[in-house]
């Protein structure tokens, strides 16, 4: 027993870690914990606003909930196992737990290395192509470059891992740090390891200078972009944009530079543990401060997060999907942002993306059905409106997938109506057909120009949605209205015409009225109706 617990002992790695700084060591085990605390809280948070609210589903927030997650991991893979080693006596690692935490920290590693250069491309593309920004950064693409740099990252972690693993160490199995980290295990080698560190350092300049190199070309062209734009509001878009992604990646990057692309021996043992638990522990918990901080957009999203989360807490769990959708927060939110905002060479401009099927479905769905719950429909109509920047476009293809072809064209006619009330009390704004156009006038929206009259369409469109509800078109009450059995067709027919006058804008006197009127009573008159009739005969 004694002969198999030393050999099984013997495939134990002992993480010396700062067990020669005793007293550090209890210090740093309350900033680990401490820092450790606010990158599960932070990067949560993000992860969680970006996917409740339907304004930040756009490239850019799909790179940072990515960002965020991979911190989530990177930092779970190590400290554990280092808040054991700090807490108590003993110091080791199992071989088998050793080669897990290698391979996963070298795989996390080298996916934020790529990470930061997809997302500075991202950054790119935004500012300096805001016009197809949306056709290039499309979800295939966006998803395909993840599965990229994710494929990629594992290849050079097993590579650079399989050749560490396999040098011979002769017994040893003391490493002098606080995780199984690959310099480490060079390190306490027994043979000439200069075919292993000249690996490590070419791939290095692959996984670690290239992306660099791109992030800064990138960031060149920006840099040019953004001063030749002559809004200021523009450029301080563009600078906040990036700012928080730049900051990141000065801190990512410089530390990861300075211990892997420089000399085996050139840092002291404890400068290259210090700067290791800077890049592992403290950066991952400063990302969501800089995204946070810098960037209005996610500043807003996690408000209202907070807000649910309060109000949801008052009202209890019931309402709790009530209380997301009034904020417009659900996890099976519409995407739906036709006009998104984004640095132009000049100013922030307003680009147009068309409706999708399944924004059509899901707006469907919401609204409901105007004939049956006309009340619901109009409310849920506004709050669309506030929600998301629809175009003349957007607006006219809600309305003919969501009401019937009369309603529609009662609504337009009302709408009108309505703009004419309002030339008559101000002249200067236009008449019926010029402010609820049927044809897109194609407005500018990037002007007060095409902004103005959209904003006096939209309200023309709602007051006349509300005009509509004291006498709706509802052929579904019409449809519900069945002979008796011991109705007489002659009265049947009049309490249909009632029905008919009742519930739609249909003369019965006219032929279009009489045609719908004599199609439901054939068609809703009582089975026996013939027998009756050759009765009489």
């Amino acid at each position: 027993m004694v002969g198999q617990s030393n050999y099984s002992s013997s495939f134990d790695f002992i993480l010396l870690g700062f067990s020669d700084h005793p007293r550090l060591e209890m210090m740093l085990s309350g900033v680990v914990t401490i820092f450790y605390s606010i990158t599960l809280m932070g990067n949560t948070a993000i992860i969680i606003a970006s996917l409740l609210d339907s304004h930040l589903h756009t490239p850019m927030y799909f790179f940072l909930r990515n960002l965020s997650f991979l911190d989530l991991c990177f930092t779970t893979t190590i400290v554990p196992q280092m808040l054991v080693n700090l807490w108590g006596p003993k110091k080791t690692i199992t071989f088998v737990g050793c080669v897990i935490q290698l391979y996963v920290y070298m795989w996390l590693g080298s996916i934020e290395c790529l990470l930061l250069a997809v997302m500075s491309y991202d950054h790119f593309t935004a500012i300096c192509k805001p016009l197809h920004y949306l056709i290039i950064m499309n979800p295939r693409l966006c998803l395909k470059m993840i599965v990229v740099v994710w494929s990629i990252s594992l290849a050079n972690s097993v590579v650079l891992c399989t050749l560490t693993l396999n040098l011979p160490r002769c017994g040893k199995n003391l490493l002098d740090h606080f995780l199984c980290e690959l310099p480490a295990m060079v390190k306490i080698a027994c043979v000439d390891t200069t075919a292993v560190e000249m690996s490590v350092f070419g791939l290095g300049i692959i996984i670690v200078l290239t992306p660099l190199i791109l992030i800064l070309i990138s960031y060149g062209y920006i840099a040019k972009t953004v001063l030749k734009m002559k809004s200021k509001a523009g450029q301080c878009k563009a600078m906040n944009t990036c700012g928080s992604h730049l900051t990141v990646v000065s801190i990512f990057y410089g530390t990861i530079i300075y211990m892997y692309l420089q000399p085996g021996n050139s840092a002291s043992k404890d400068q290259g543990k210090f700067l290791t638990l800077f890049y592992t522990i403290i950066t991952p918990s400063l990302n969501p401060l800089i995204y946070t901080l810098r960037n209005k957009d996610m500043k807003d999203a996690l408000k209202k997060l907070m807000r649910v989360h309060h109000e949801s807490m008052k009202k209890g769990t019931g309402n709790h999907r009530k209380i997301l959708e009034s904020k417009g927060l659900l996890p099976t939110s519409m995407t739906i942002t036709p006009l998104r905002e984004v640095a132009g060479p000049e100013s922030v401009i307003r680009v147009h993306v068309p409706f999708s099927m399944s924004d059509l479905t899901q707006l469907e769905r919401k609204l409901g059905s105007f004939t049956t719950d006309p009340t619901t429909y109009i409310r849920e109509f506004q709050w669309v409106l506030q929600a998301y920047s629809l175009t003349h476009h957007d607006i006219y293809m809600l309305l003919v997938n969501t009401l019937l072809p009369e309603e529609r064209q009662w609504v337009w006619e009302l709408a009108q109506a309505h703009a004419n009330e309002n030339h008559r009390t101000n002249p200067n704004h236009p008449t019926g057909p010029h402010a609820v156009p049927e044809q897109d006038p194609l407005w500018d929206y990037n002007t007060p120009g095409g902004l103005q009259p959209h904003d006096l369409f939209a309200s023309c469109l709602l007051a006349g949605l509300k005009k509509v509800t004291h006498k709706i078109i509802n052929f579904q009450k019409v449809q519900e209205v069945i002979q008796k059995k011991e109705e007489t067709p002659s009265e049947f027919l009049d309490r249909l015409t009632k029905s008919l006058q009742q519930y739609t804008n249909l003369d019965p006197e006219t032929p279009d009225g009489r045609h719908v009127l004599m199609t439901y009573f054939l068609a809703q008159r009582y089975p026996d109706i013939k027998a009756k009739l050759k009765k009489l005969k």
